[in-house]
């Protein structure tokens, strides 16, 4: 049996819509635990359910524009900064990226690991 090379095209608006998906699901998760908002209460803040915003966030649903102007609006952040052209320095700087990095670090881990965390974290700073 020969081996058969299958290319999948993707055409430029494909690879321009799932690049600005991709960001907008890494945007929404970083601006949503910076400003301490859950899921749930996103959620109910736009009429959506949890599950929706996970959802969102994971790159596994798409919202309608309408929904992005919503979550932009609550979350006080220019419609722009979704969108993969946009520099959001401005909203987000590297520290703060660290700090929804460990946040998120941290909220996967569990009750014991975390009171071990802390106690390294207080011998560190002396």
């Amino acid at each position: 049996m020969a081996y058969t090379n299958i290319d999948i095209e993707i055409g430029f608006d494909d690879f321009v819509d799932m690049r600005i998906a991709k960001e907008f699901s890494v945007r929404l998760k970083e601006i949503r635990v910076k400003k301490h908002i859950t899921q749930t209460k996103l959620a109910k803040m736009i009429g959506k359910t949890g599950s929706v915003i996970g959802k969102f966030e994971r790159g596994e649903s798409i919202p309608k524009f309408s929904t992005v102007c919503k979550i932009a609006h609550v979350l006080q952040v220019p419609l722009s900064y979704f969108s993969c052209f946009d520099d959001y320095d401005s909203v987000i700087t590297e520290e703060d990226h660290d700090w929804v990095l460990l946040k998120q670090y941290l909220s996967e881990l569990n009750e014991i690991d975390k009171g071990k965390l802390v106690e390294i974290a207080r011998i560190l700073a002396k």
